[in-house]
């Protein structure tokens, strides 16, 4: 909190706030962030740059692993370049996830693709014959 603070007393030497005063869920701190955006030239993210930024990171992930920090660095650093307020944590979350899933989907698709080009069209049937088979197994 002490940095935000500093940050306004920075714009502001006659701010009056302290701290703990700071109103940090009401219009007040809207009203600042947007003054903050304005100076430092970023705009708030909006659904489509979000879209295109889990499409930007699935296209950066070369292999799928656990640890998604990486993938986060490479988010806000992405994000700073376009000049685009960063989203909640929770957000940033569900960008990441879906980033990681199309990767997952595409190497999946691409890998059945490779298989049944070698194998002349069959890995493809029996991946099709197996999903009938599981499916046919629970009824």
């Amino acid at each position: 909190m002490s940095s935000v603070y500093n940050i306004l007393k920075f714009h502001d030497p006659g701010i009056q706030y302290e701290p703990r005063q700071y109103d940090w869920q009401g219009r007040t701190i809207k009203y600042h962030r947007a003054q903050i955006r304005t100076h430092c030239g970023f705009r708030e993210a909006t659904v489509q740059d979000l879209r295109e930024l889990a499409t930007w990171l699935s296209e950066q992930v070369p292999t799928y692993d656990d640890h998604t920090d990486p993938l986060k660095v490479a988010a806000y650093q992405r994000l700073r370049e376009l000049r685009i307020e960063p989203p909640s944590a929770e957000r940033m979350q569900r960008v990441l996830r879906s980033a990681i899933r199309s990767c997952e989907l595409r190497f999946c698709s691409t890998t059945l693709q490779r298989l049944s080009s070698a194998n002349g069209g069959r890995a493809g049937g029996v991946a099709r014959s197996r999903g009938q088979a599981g499916g046919d197994a629970g009824k």
